[in-house]
């Protein structure tokens, strides 16, 4: 599904058929656009139970990483960011091998800000939010779907703390 508003430039993908206005070649896939409508209602009727569970999940992500890690850091508020999103900085240790520690247990996570990715260098977003360079080189980015379990998020913050220790001790060495 693409949205497209009115007046934005826009250049077909596949050329050769006036669908859609010239912007579409080929036969409308009926069955895809029932299919996204089935789905997209689903989607919509069960929001608020998928909000709340998501939620619940990030809280007890949260507290167990409080637990676990005193000087960790939450990013952004809560109650005002998107469901299952959290944003974790650690001082002392490097998001980049908290990633490649926790890929090696099959757990995927990602470093910095989502809207700074591409890059290896310490996120503008991450220095907007007031973070100082140890603080940002340490963040990791945290998604829970709607099929992740308050287990798992106990799991992760676990898994999270262990190797976290691990890259403090290194450092001390």
């Amino acid at each position: 599904f693409l949205y497209v508003r009115r007046g934005t430039p826009i250049t077909s993908l596949l050329s050769g058929g006036s669908q859609e206005s010239n912007l579409r070649a080929g036969t409308e896939n009926v069955a895809g656009i029932a299919a996204m409508a089935v789905a997209l209602s689903e989607h919509v009727r069960n929001l608020d139970k998928e909000e709340k569970h998501l939620r619940q999940i990030s809280s007890r992500f949260r507290d167990e990483i409080r637990r676990e890690i005193h000087d960790a850091r939450f990013n952004g508020n809560p109650d005002s960011s998107l469901p299952g999103l959290v944003s974790l900085s650690i001082r002392c240790v490097s998001g980049e091998s908290l990633l490649h520690l926790l890929d090696m247990k099959d757990i995927a996570v990602s470093t910095g800000a989502a809207c700074d990715s591409q890059n290896t260098h310490v996120s503008h977003v991450l220095r907007a939010i007031g973070l100082d360079d140890e603080l940002a080189k340490g963040t990791l980015r945290i998604s829970f779907g709607y099929e992740n379990t308050e287990e798992q998020a106990v799991t992760l913050a676990r898994e999270i703390a262990k190797a976290a220790a691990k890259l403090k001790t290194a450092l001390k060495r």
